[in-house]
């Protein structure tokens, strides 16, 4: 019986942690320099609009899992500002992948809405 408390306490302490960066799978899995091309080069309109929904993709689920430092509706105006973040940490850290930009954007957004 001294078990189930146990487990119950694991089962919620693995719920409420995001999924690691590392572990993305999709267009998150994918080098920020990739990012950065489908975002300048016009002929990659397809690629652009597929990368943006799965960054729209994973900052909600970030905001289901992990409610209390939530990213706030005003820091996502659009995916067009969303891009724009995530473009801005990829042309710093080309060899990051995506999905490690947009986790980083979420802990900046997120702990900034906290801190109000």
């Amino acid at each position: 019986m001294r078990l189930v408390p146990w487990l119950a306490c694991m089962g919620l302490a693995i719920v409420a942690q995001p999924a690691r960066p590392a572990d993305a799978v999709g267009w998150g899995a994918l080098p920020c320099r990739l990012f950065v091309d489908a975002q300048v080069t016009p002929a990659q309109v397809g690629a652009r609009a597929q990368y943006r929904q799965w960054l729209l993709g994973y900052v909600s689920a970030y905001n289901e899992l992990v409610p209390a430092r939530a990213v706030p509706r005003e820091k996502l105006l659009d995916e067009e500002t969303l891009a724009n973040a995530i473009l801005a940490h990829c042309n710093e850290h080309p060899k990051d992948t995506v999905a490690l930009a947009a986790a980083a954007f979420v802990k900046a957004a997120g702990s900034k809405a906290q801190r109000r």
